[in-house]
């Protein structure tokens, strides 16, 4: 089995936007991939969220992020950046879908993820990967 974090914006974000895509990635996923969504902790304690997400990064074999640009530029994500760069600093393959040119442009982004205009070329590719 593989496992497959799932990283993307759900601070002010409705139902649709946290869960939607993610929903939609698992129903196309191969049998041995796992997805794994981060937990949406009834907490303000920041710690306790920060951990969590470290232990799922940590346990995940790729992350795939999805950062739309109707969100982003509402609010930008940070805890999805921490995590692509906490899944950088543990050398975790990062699969990165958006249609935002600032973001898929930035030097740093384009060092240390996979690009993806729209989530079917992204499943694709984490499909043959790991077939």
């Amino acid at each position: 089995m593989k496992y497959l974090y799932l990283a993307g914006p759900i601070e002010k974000c409705n139902h649709d936007e946290v869960y939607g895509w993610r929903s939609y990635v698992e129903s196309k996923l191969n049998s041995n991939i796992v997805p794994i969504q981060p937990k949406v902790l009834n907490s303000n304690n920041s710690k306790e969220i920060l951990n969590q997400n470290k232990k799922d990064v940590l346990r995940c074999d790729i992350v795939l992020s999805y950062i739309p640009r109707k969100i982003e530029s509402r609010r930008p994500s940070y805890g999805t950046i921490f995590e692509l760069s906490f899944a950088h600093s543990i050398k975790k393959d990062i699969i990165l879908v958006s249609d935002d040119k600032y973001l898929v442009e930035h030097p740093i982004i384009k060092e240390i993820s996979n690009i993806f205009s729209n989530l079917e070329k992204s499943i694709e590719y984490i499909n043959s990967k790991f077939c």
